[in-house]
């Protein structure tokens, strides 16, 4: 995971400007078609022609379930990648990816819609969304980038559970690293995992090896902050994709 002053080409932050850093994932992977779309999260609904009230075979099966079961969302739906969550990917547009994601998890409890870009690592007069989803924070953006032009999706943040927020519990790496493990258990997962300090982020994980620095051999990686309860460091968030720290 690399973390970078915005809008500086060299490793340095200006000292009259406030420090700001990206999260920026590199690729070696094709991304998947913009349309690609999660499986719907919509339950199946009965036959009403299955019950025959006439029939008086007490042997017919009028309702097995099966077809309720087979409407669940598949685990993964639920898997966090370094280049988008389950068949979603970076680059895909926004529309589709918020239909997916309300088929998945519900409506979204916030939504900015479509306003000025508030990021200081893009230019000026752009235009970013955000979309949240509990503790799931989805970001959109209307420039030219790594991941495609127009209005297309850049980046995720799933954070730690908060009050009332919905639990996001189901959501989990390729390799099963997800919140509240301790980085410990993380690592004996996930070996490339690493672990160091950020001047603005404080403590951050990455996974694939490389530390702070982008490597292209890696391909897009995920990675976070880390919270200490006072024993164990744990994973605080999991993140992948571009993302500006003011």
């Amino acid at each position: 995971m690399s973390w970078a002053a915005c809008g500086n080409d060299d490793e340095s932050v200006s000292s009259d400007s406030p420090a700001r850093e990206t999260t920026t994932i590199e690729t070696s992977s094709p991304a998947s078609d913009s349309d690609a779309l999660l499986a719907s999260n919509e339950a199946a609904s009965n036959d009403p022609a299955s019950g025959d009230a006439g029939s008086g075979d007490a042997g017919t099966d009028t309702g097995s379930g099966d077809a309720a079961d087979s409407a669940e969302p598949s685990l993964g739906e639920y898997v966090l990648h370094g280049d988008g969550i389950g068949a979603l990917r970076f680059g895909d547009g926004d529309e589709a990816v918020v239909a997916s994601l309300t088929a998945l998890l519900g409506a979204p409890s916030s939504d900015t819609g479509w306003q000025p870009n508030p990021s200081p690592c893009d230019e000026a007069d752009t235009q970013a969304r955000s979309v949240q989803y509990g503790d799931l924070y989805v970001e959109f953006v209307d420039v030219d980038d790594e991941f495609g032009t127009g209005r297309h999706w850049r980046s995720y943040v799933l954070f730690g559970p908060e009050g009332d927020s919905a639990p996001m519990g189901e959501f989990a790496t390729a390799d099963g690293v997800e919140l509240g493990m301790t980085l410990a258990d993380a690592q004996t997962i996930d070996p490339t995992i690493e672990a160091f300090d950020s001047e603005i982020q404080g403590r951050v994980w990455s996974a694939g090896g490389g530390g702070a620095e982008p490597s292209a051999e890696r391909g897009h990686v995920v990675g976070g902050t880390l919270l200490d309860d006072g024993q164990n460091e744990r994973i605080g968030s999991i993140s992948a994709g571009l993302i500006c720290v003011d």
